[in-house]
C-alpha cells in the first residue's frame, strides 16, 4: 500500500490540535519498530520535540529519537507493541525538561502505519493534583478533628503532641512545636512538641525563650500573622536572634502561626523543616490554619481542665496540695514498698493573733510564708499540703525518723528567722514514721498530730510571751507606748488597786491590763500614732477601733483572754459618751475605769511632743472637771488621795 499522504490528510494533520506524528514501514523493510520512518508530523509536534519537520520526514525512528531530549521515555518499547501486535497504547508521561504532563496515544491505522498523539494534560493534572491535595488535606483535618473530639480531657496534653506528629508527618516536617506565653508575657515556654528525630540539647536550651530576645517573632504573633519562611536566610535583619534559634534546631524553612485561645493570643506554632520548601501553597496554609484552630481549641480545653484539676487538688491561697489530694496520696501509698515513710504535721502558733492584730490579709501572708518555708526546706519528691486552717502536712517517702528530724530542725530554724509584720513566725511540729507495711499511714498521721500537740502545749507559754514582747516592742517603737509609760501606769494602778482593796489576783490582772491596754494600736500607722496636728475623721476612726482590735488579740492568746473585756472598755466614759460600746457608769468594768484614769494621769504628767506636761495643780483641776463625765468620780477621789499620800511626786513600783 502507498503510504504517501494526500492533501486532505495533510490538512487534517496540520490542523490537529495536539502534537501528532504518523509513521509507516517502507516496502521490503523488516517488520520491526526500528524500521518505521516518519511519514508526517504537524507543527505542534515540531514545537514539542524541538526538531523541524524536514529533519524528520523519511527518517527512521531510531535516527530521530536520540536527539529528542524533551521526551525521554522508552519509544521503541511503545512502538514495538503497536507495530507487531497492532494494539493501542495509552499512558501518561511527565517531561522534566518541559515540566509538562502529556497523555500519549499510539495506535495502528490498519494499513501498516500508526499514529502517535501527544496531548498536553498539564492543566488537567494540576487540577487533579489540586483536588487530590484538597482531599488529603481534608482527610488530615477530619482525622485531627475526630481525634480531639473523642479524646478524654485528662489526655489532652499528650493528644496535642500526637496531633503535632500527625501534622509533621503529613507535611514532611522535622519538628512541630507550640510555645505559649507565660502569665507575665515576659517569656515563651515550650509546652508541646514533636520531633522527627531526637532533638538533643538544643531544644532543652530553647525550652523557654525571653520575649525581649525575639521581638520580631513576638510582634508577628501578636499581629496574628501567618508566616511561611521558605528560607531562613531571607529573614529580615531584626530577626537575627530568631535566625539563630532556627539554626540551632537545624531548620532551613519554618512556618509561624499564632495560637489563639478563647479569642486571646496565648502563643505560637513553630513548624520547621531541615530542607528548603519548594512547593508550599495557599491550600497548605489554609489547612494548617484550620488545624491550628483545632489545636488551639484543644489547648483551651486542656487549660480549662488543668485549671479545674489544679483547683480540685491545690489550696487556692498557698498553691500547695490540699487535703483532698493528700487523702488520695495516703490511700495510693498505703501498700507502697517505698519504706520508711515519715509524716510531718505542723501548726502555726500565731495565725489567730496575726489575723486579730493585722487582719486576715496579713494572716493570709503568714500562711503563704509558712508554705514557702516548707517548700524551700523540703525535697522535690516530698508531698506538701495545707491540711486546713493553720495546719500543714508533709509526706516524706523513703525517709527515716532521724533524717526527718534534720528536716524538722531546718524548718524550725527558718521560722525563727522569719517575721510577719512584727510577729515572729512560730509553728509546732510533730512527726511519726511508718516502717512496716502493716502500719497504716492514717495511724502515722495521727501519731504525728499527737506529737505536734504535745510540742504545742510544751511551748505555748514561751511562744505567747515571745509574741507579746515582740508586739509591745514594736508598739513602743512607733508610738509613745514605751516601757516607761507602762511602768508608771502599773505603779499608780497598783496604788489605786490596793486602796480599794483588790485581791492579789485582781491586782495581777490589773497589771496585765495596763500592759496590754493599747495593744490594739499595733496595726495603726506610726504617722497617725505620732501625729502632732489634729487627726482627720478617717484617722480618728482608726484610733477608735483599737479597743476592739486589742480585745480580739487578747481573746486569741490564752493567758491574756482574762483581760480582753477590760481592754475593750478602757476608752468608755462615765457619762456614756465613750467608745466602742457607749457603756455608762458602773456598767464599765472596774479595771477598765482604773486603767483609763492612770493612762490619763501618765499622759498629763509626762506630756507628749505635741502637748506639754501639766503641773500637779493643773492635773487636779483637769480631773476635777472631768469627774462624773469622763472618769468615775469615786476613783478620781481615790487618785487624789494616792497622789497626796505620795507628796505629788513621780511614783515608782
Amino acid at each position: 500500500m502507498n503510504h504517501g499522504i494526500d492533501n486532505r490528510q495533510r490538512a487534517f494533520l496540520r490542523n490537529f490540535p495536539d502534537a501528532l506524528a504518523y509513521h509507516y514501514l517502507p516496502p521490503g523493510s523488516e517488520e520491526s519498530a526500528e524500521s518505521y520512518v516518519f511519514a508526517e508530523v504537524n507543527s505542534t509536534f515540531e514545537d514539542l520535540v524541538g526538531i523541524r519537520k524536514d529533519n524528520m520526514i523519511g527518517k527512521k525512528i531510531t535516527e530521530v529519537l536520540p536527539v529528542i531530549s524533551a521526551l525521554d521515555f522508552d519509544w521503541l518499547e511503545t512502538y514495538e507493541k503497536v507495530s507487531r501486535k497492532g494494539t493501542e497504547v495509552r499512558f501518561e508521561y511527565y517531561s522534566k525538561p518541559l515540566e509538562r504532563w502529556y497523555k500519549i496515544t499510539a495506535s495502528a491505522d490498519g494499513e501498516g502505519g500508526f499514529f502517535t498523539v501527544f496531548r498536553d494534560i498539564t492543566e488537567y493534572k494540576e487540577k487533579e493534583d489540586a483536588l487530590e491535595l484538597q482531599f488529603e488535606l481534608e482527610r488530615l483535618f477530619s482525622e485531627v478533628s475526630s481525634y480531639f473530639v473523642s479524646l478524654p480531657a485528662r489526655e489532652l496534653s499528650e493528644g496535642i503532641n500526637h496531633a503535632l506528629k500527625m501534622i509533621g508527618e503529613f507535611f514532611k516536617l522535622d519538628c512541630a512545636l507550640i510555645y505559649c506565653f507565660l502569665d507575665d508575657h515576659q517569656s515563651m515556654k515550650l509546652i508541646n512538641h514533636w520531633f522527627k528525630e531526637e532533638p538533643g540539647q538544643a531544644v532543652k536550651d530553647l525550652s523557654r525563650i525571653k520575649c525581649e530576645s525575639v521581638p520580631w517573632w513576638v510582634s508577628k504573633t501578636n499581629e496574628k500573622e501567618h508566616l511561611c519562611v521558605l528560607d531562613i536566610q531571607k529573614l529580615p535583619p531584626e530577626a537575627e536572634t530568631e535566625k539563630e534559634i532556627f539554626r540551632a534546631l537545624n531548620l532551613k524553612s519554618v512556618v509561624l502561626m499564632p495560637v489563639i485561645c478563647d479569642s486571646r493570643i496565648c502563643g505560637s506554632f513553630l513548624l520547621g523543616s531541615k530542607e528548603s520548601w519548594q512547593h508550599w501553597n495557599a491550600e497548605h496554609e489554609s489547612c494548617l490554619s484550620s488545624i491550628s484552630e483545632l489545636v488551639s481549641c484543644a489547648i483551651s480545653r486542656h487549660r480549662a481542665f488543668s485549671e479545674i484539676y489544679y483547683k480540685s487538688y491545690h489550696d487556692h491561697l498557698t498553691g500547695l496540695y490540699n487535703r483532698s489530694y493528700l487523702e488520695k496520696e495516703l490511700e495510693r501509698n498505703e501498700n507502697s514498698n517505698r519504706l520508711p515513710v515519715t509524716i510531718i504535721k505542723a501548726d502555726i502558733n500565731s495565725l489567730k493573733l496575726v489575723n486579730d492584730a493585722y487582719g486576715h490579709r496579713t494572716g493570709d501572708k503568714l500562711l503563704k510564708k509558712v508554705a514557702w518555708i516548707l517548700q524551700k526546706t523540703c525535697r522535690e519528691e516530698d508531698i506538701i499540703a495545707r491540711w486546713g486552717g493553720d495546719e500543714f502536712v508533709v509526706i516524706l517517702p523513703q525517709t527515716t525518723k532521724e533524717a526527718a528530724q534534720v528536716l524538722y530542725e531546718r524548718i524550725k530554724n527558718s521560722c525563727m528567722e522569719a517575721f510577719m509584720k512584727d510577729v515572729p513566725v512560730s509553728i509546732a511540729i510533730g512527726l511519726a514514721t511508718k516502717e512496716t507495711r502493716e502500719k497504716k499511714l492514717h495511724e502515722t498521721l495521727e501519731e504525728a498530730e499527737s506529737d505536734m500537740y504535745k510540742q504545742k502545749l510544751a511551748e505555748s507559754r514561751s511562744t505567747r510571751s515571745a509574741i507579746l514582747n515582740s508586739l509591745l516592742t514594736t508598739l513602743g517603737a512607733k508610738s509613745y507606748e514605751t516601757e516607761v509609760h507602762f511602768r508608771q501606769m502599773r505603779s499608780l494602778a497598783r496604788y489605786i488597786g490596793k486602796k480599794i482593796k483588790l485581791h492579789d489576783s485582781e491586782l495581777d490582772r490589773l497589771n496585765l491590763l495596763v500592759t496590754l491596754h493599747d495593744i490594739g494600736k499595733i496595726n495603726i500607722p506610726e504617722e497617725v500614732l505620732t501625729k502632732e496636728k489634729p487627726l482627720t475623721l478617717e484617722e480618728w476612726k482608726m484610733i477608735e477601733k483599737h479597743p476592739e482590735t486589742g480585745y480580739r488579740i487578747a481573746r486569741s492568746t490564752g493567758d491574756f483572754a482574762l483581760v480582753a473585756v477590760d481592754i475593750l472598755g478602757h476608752h468608755e466614759r462615765w457619762d456614756g459618751s465613750g467608745y466602742p460600746q457607749g457603756l455608762k457608769g458602773g456598767k464599765i468594768p472596774l479595771l477598765s475605769r482604773i486603767t483609763s484614769i492612770v493612762d490619763a494621769y501618765e499622759v498629763m504628767s509626762r506630756g507628749r511632743p505635741y502637748k506639754r506636761a501639766l503641773s500637779q495643780e493643773e492635773i487636779v483641776a483637769e480631773f476635777t472637771k472631768c469627774a462624773g463625765k469622763q472618769f468615775d468620780p469615786q476613783l478620781v477621789e481615790i487618785l487624789f488621795n494616792v497622789l497626796q499620800e505620795n507628796g505629788f511626786v513621780e511614783l515608782s513600783g
